[in-house]
């Protein structure tokens, strides 16, 4: 359901020459969206692999379906694939799908590091995957779900201090999207004062070792690309979030005619603000000091190159988000939540 809805409503992008999925698989997308080389690099390579004349198949038998005996594949063919699809837009759908489920099983893994019962992993991944679609309120992209699978995987190994696979982990995402060398803020807020300095100052430096030539390389690499680095977007957002539009705006994330409040609607930030903070003095101190540390960097550059209430650009602040509600649904409903203090 989550991954429908993401697809009915933003789907690949195929009409934009900008951040389109043939741009990115052609490696001609507009920059900073080019940086963001990870999928589309899985994608042709999963896509390199699957026999070509019955990937074709697939999609002369799909456009072949009559729309009448299909009232979905209206939207299906018009939003999500584009008048022409090609063959690697089936493979990605199926990556994505992948993606998704291996969400649920990194969240379900994070909820239990976390020293969380097995209630909360059961059923806490599954409740915080339908709230998703509303964080994608002004955009959706082909890596968005794979920075997520990657952000959750790299908290949990943070959390488990499994190095070996923490480090490529932050690699992949650094890969799949240039913020992801923020990933350090979660190393420094939970480890600092629980190692040594000298040791605490190496693992800075390996992320600095691996994140910087990465993004140096595609920077680089795709240099000649149109676009810049980064779009600065500061005075729209001003003039936006001085409007009384972001407070008041509903939209319909899950299907037409079913409203539900913007990111920034009051009635969300309430909901959401409540879910995340209440209590907040009896949550564990590291996954306190971990999500303000995160929010500290990402709120700023979120107001300078962020789209307006687009919240999907704080992703990297979700799975600590999703950590300290859950200790707040425990509270709530006298289930037991310890976690790491």
């Amino acid at each position: 359901m989550v991954l429908n809805t993401f697809m009915n409503r933003w789907g690949f992008r195929a009409r934009s020459p900008r951040y389109g999925f043939k741009a990115l698989i052609t490696q001609g997308a507009h920059r900073p969206f080019v940086f963001r080389a990870l999928t589309p690099a899985i994608v042709n390579g999963v896509t390199s692999l699957l026999p070509a004349a019955r990937l074709e198949e697939i999609v002369e038998w799909d456009l072949a379906r009559p729309v009448e005996d299909h009232p979905s594949l209206s939207a299906h063919r018009r939003f999500a694939w584009g008048p022409n699809p090609l063959p690697s837009q089936y493979v990605a759908y199926e990556i994505l799908w992948a993606v998704v489920f291996l969400l649920l099983v990194a969240m379900r893994r994070l909820t239990r590091v976390a020293s969380f019962p097995d209630s909360f992993a059961d059923w806490a991944p599954i409740a915080a995957l339908l709230v998703l679609p509303m964080s994608f309120s002004r955009g959706g992209y082909l890596y968005d779900f794979p920075e997520l699978l990657l952000a959750t995987v790299a908290v949990a190994l943070l959390l488990e201090r499994r190095w070996l696979l923490y480090y490529p982990c932050f690699a992949l995402a650094c890969l799949n999207k240039e913020s992801a060398v923020l990933l350090v803020v979660y190393f420094l807020a939970l480890h600092r004062g629980q190692m040594a300095r000298g040791r605490l100052g190496m693992h800075v430096s390996l992320h600095t070792l691996i994140g910087v030539p990465i993004l140096s390389w595609v920077r680089l690499t795709f240099a000649s690309n149109p676009g810049a680095n980064a779009e600065f977007q500061l005075w729209d957002n001003v003039r936006f979030l001085l409007s009384p539009e972001p407070w008041i705006r509903f939209w319909d994330p899950y299907g037409p005619l079913l409203p539900f409040p913007g990111p920034f609607n009051v009635v969300s930030i309430v909901l959401f603000g409540a879910a995340t903070f209440l209590f907040w003095r009896e949550k564990p101190y590291r996954l306190r000091v971990a999500f303000v540390a995160m929010m500290a960097v990402l709120v700023p550059l979120f107001v300078l190159f962020g789209t307006l209430d687009e919240v999907r650009n704080l992703s990297l602040a979700f799975p600590m988000a999703y950590l300290l509600t859950c200790h707040t649904a425990g509270r709530l409903y006298g289930m037991p939540s310890a976690a790491p203090s």
